[in-house]
């Protein structure tokens, strides 16, 4: 399922990619081994004020067809930059069938606050997007 083709995700959301490449820039993307804890943590962040478009499930196809459409496509500076392992990453996890979560976290502040909530529950990553950076967060 293409990005542009899973409408409750992208929402059109030009943020949402990069050059026709899945580049959620101030998001987090946080992965979970249970759909548990992933449904704990959304619940949680909605407690604290987030909303239904802030805090989103990513389903486990997305992630491991975007991973794997941003590898093929990479250019010569992702391949040398962080942004190829990051994919490799994601689509890994994705294959192990990991559920996702896609929070929106466009500053520092907002980041760490969205994270003291991830890591209430077992996590398997944690990346943060910025527009010059992926961050791996802990």
């Amino acid at each position: 399922m293409a990005e542009e083709d899973n409408p409750k995700l992208a929402g059109g959301n030009p943020i949402l990619s990069e050059f026709g490449a899945f580049y959620p820039i101030g998001h987090i993307i946080a992965a979970f081994e249970r759909e548990e804890d992933a449904q704990k943590v959304r619940q949680d962040l909605f407690t604290g004020g987030y909303e239904e478009s802030e805090c989103e499930i990513a389903p486990c196809a997305f992630l491991m067809e975007a991973a794997q459409r941003n590898i093929n496509s990479s250019g010569f500076l992702a391949r040398i930059g962080a942004s190829v392992k990051f994919m490799v990453k994601h689509l890994e996890v994705a294959k192990r069938g990991a559920t996702f979560l896609l929070i929106y976290a466009p500053n520092l502040l907002d980041c760490e606050r969205a994270m003291r909530v991830v890591r209430r529950v077992p996590l398997i990553l944690a990346h943060r997007y910025t527009r010059m950076a992926i961050q791996e967060l802990e």
